[in-house]
């Protein structure tokens, strides 16, 4: 067992963090949970492999990468399978959050949309579309069947945002 680990992430529940949060601490793993607040991120962004969060830090070594992360907090807890079939199946899933969580960044400024309007009329401006409002909803499509997953997202013209 690690003398030290500390996971660094953004101070909310959910995201690219929480899977290793869930699983540290579901698995008994003592662990500092260290919430980087919203101002403290720029300061902090470029001592950050690869300018991103999460990070988790073992005996002073820094592992990036959620996937990375998750795999090693499901190796330390006894939650990711050591079986050579069964592990890139854990794997294959992963990948399919990984991908869920790509498909959703763009969706964030949705929600601020007041805030985000102008930038993106200016945006649009300057790459010779019109500066009237796009109207556009990214919908993420999951296909499941009893051996594969599949994640892909498809935009919807004209349809409402939500």
């Amino acid at each position: 067992m690690p003398k030290s680990v500390k996971l660094f992430y953004f101070d909310f529940h959910g995201g690219r963090g929480e899977t290793a949060r869930l699983a540290l601490s579901i698995g008994g793993v003592p662990f500092g949970d260290e919430r980087v607040k919203g101002a403290d991120w720029p300061p902090l962004k470029p001592s950050t492999p690869f300018g991103e969060l999460p990070v988790l830090e073992v005996d002073g070594q820094r592992i990036s990468q959620s996937n990375a992360i998750n795999r090693y907090a499901g190796q330390t807890t006894g939650f990711y399978p050591d079986h050579p079939a069964q592990a890139p199946q854990c794997d294959e899933v992963c990948c399919a959050v990984e991908a869920l969580h790509d498909a959703r960044g763009p969706c964030f400024p949705l929600k601020r949309a007041g805030r985000h309007s102008e930038h993106r009329r200016g945006r649009a401006r300057a790459a010779g579309q019109s500066s009237g409002a796009a109207s556009a909803t990214l919908r993420i499509v999951i296909y499941a069947t009893s051996d594969h997953l599949a994640v892909t997202t498809e935009e919807v013209r004209g349809a409402a945002s939500t």
